[in-house]
């Protein structure tokens, strides 16, 4: 049988761990709602996306795909999960983007590609067949215009050149790669597509 006094103590105690855990809940939920306020959630997600973009004249000028993508409203950005993007050219075949992430920032002027990274465009009757395989790159899709300040290889038929830091231009087919260039070329392959 309990007596008052251990049972007055035996209530005391209990009322006591309710209200520790009642203050430990509401702190808990408290922080982790300050938390969610200052963190960058996504808005939206999307699985196996596919996004086509056509000129005023309505052809084609690019396409993606993206096994994941997730839009964080805080910053307008948007986050894609193996992405790949074809872009067209009028003058031959198209170039070929590949990376395992890439961010597209606020209004879609900037994207930045990072894991793996390859760009590629087949040989044609006004280009040579082109390569670059980099960790990661900043994109202009509206300029055209890629570059690097990392690691490079690059490829074309008979060369191979390894560098640090690249500028791209692919409207034009040129590429300026800025620091400790290291070239390979094969002299019977430079006439080769």
């Amino acid at each position: 049988m309990i007596r008052g006094e251990s049972l007055f103590l035996f209530l005391l105690l209990a009322l006591g761990a309710a209200f520790s855990g009642w203050i430990y809940f509401t702190a808990s939920h408290s922080i982790s709602a300050q938390e969610a306020s200052r963190k960058d959630t996504p808005d939206a997600f999307a699985e196996n996306i596919i996004v086509s973009t056509l000129n005023p004249n309505g052809q084609l000028t690019q396409r993606l795909w993206a096994e994941y993508s997730e839009h964080f409203p805080k910053r307008d950005t948007t986050r894609l999960q193996t992405m790949r993007m074809e872009l067209q050219r009028n003058d031959g075949p198209p170039w070929q983007v590949k990376s395992a992430q890439a961010l597209i920032m606020k209004g879609g002027e900037k994207v930045q590609l990072s894991g793996n990274v390859e760009l590629h465009r087949a040989g044609g009757p006004a280009n040579k067949r082109t390569e670059a395989y980099t960790d990661l790159i900043d994109f202009w899709p509206d300029r055209d215009y890629a570059e690097t300040d990392k690691p490079v290889r690059f490829q074309q038929p008979g060369l191979e050149v390894t560098a640090v830091g690249m500028r791209a231009y692919l409207e034009k087919d040129e590429v300026e790669l800025l620091s400790r260039v290291h070239a390979i070329q094969q002299p019977n392959a430079r006439n080769r597509p």
